[in-house]
């Protein structure tokens, strides 16, 4: 059996860059080796421009919740989500740490002992 990876990230946006991009070439290459990859991700209204057609070509499960509002990219049912995203990953990767998402995601995983 692969290893279940979770990737959390506040945007897939192309326009928002560096964590981003990462996380569409990580998640891609993983998905290539074998592994078996996710990605939850947050959007912003009016995101329009997104990595995850690619991602899921290349057999990445992504999980878009939103639209969120405000600068820390909150959704009522991000805690949900994220809950069973987390109880399906034997590891969680959270990029980055300044919005809400990733913030969760930690407090979450902590919790779940991943």
């Amino acid at each position: 059996m692969s290893p279940r990876v979770l990737h959390v990230i506040p945007t897939l946006d192309r326009l928002a860059g560096g964590t981003t991009a990462a996380v569409a070439g990580m998640a891609s290459a993983q998905a290539t080796a074998g592994l078996d990859v996710r990605v939850l991700s947050t959007y912003p209204a009016g995101d329009t421009d997104s990595f995850a057609p690619e991602l899921e070509a290349a057999g990445v499960a992504v999980t878009l919740v939103g639209p969120t509002t405000g600068a820390l990219r909150r959704h009522p049912d991000l805690a949900d989500a994220l809950r069973t995203a987390i109880g399906d990953a034997d590891v969680v990767h959270a990029h980055a740490v300044w919005e809400e998402p990733q913030h969760l995601a930690c407090r979450l995983a902590h919790a779940a002992g991943t």
